[in-house]
């Protein structure tokens, strides 16, 4: 995905994914330590929570919308056992599939097809 620099940000989007659960957006400052050991790194579309809480502070509402990553996370917690600064990055996540949603009331990412098949997104046989 690439991030239009020129694309003017919407100040209001850090605060919609606030009131969506996503309170501790702010507290992140981009070490990467969330996405150190994610489980969905191996995968095609890894979930990058660095990159989309970067995404959300600059309000880049449409790049957001068309990123499908955030339905890829397999809810281990893993990442909020190792944020620094208790961010709960998985909150964040659900906060950003509350949004996406709710900007747009037609929108089903296309790994909702995995999820109804097998109950996850990612593979976990070994």
């Amino acid at each position: 995905m690439v991030i239009k620099l020129s694309e003017e940000g919407d100040k209001n989007l850090i605060r919609e994914l606030v009131e969506l659960g996503g309170e501790d957006l702010l507290k992140c400052y981009q070490c990467g330590t969330c996405i150190a050991d994610c489980p969905t790194g191996i995968s095609e579309s890894p979930l990058n929570v660095k990159k989309l809480i970067h995404i959300c502070k600059l309000g880049l509402r449409e790049v957001l919308l068309e990123d499908e990553s955030p339905w890829m996370c397999v809810t281990c917690g893993g990442c909020e056992e190792r944020c620094p600064r208790g961010a709960e990055p998985f909150e964040i996540i659900l906060a950003i599939r509350r949004w996406q949603c709710k900007e747009d009331e037609t929108y089903v990412p296309l790994v909702l097809g995995e999820i109804y098949e097998r109950g996850h997104t990612q593979n976990v046989a070994g």
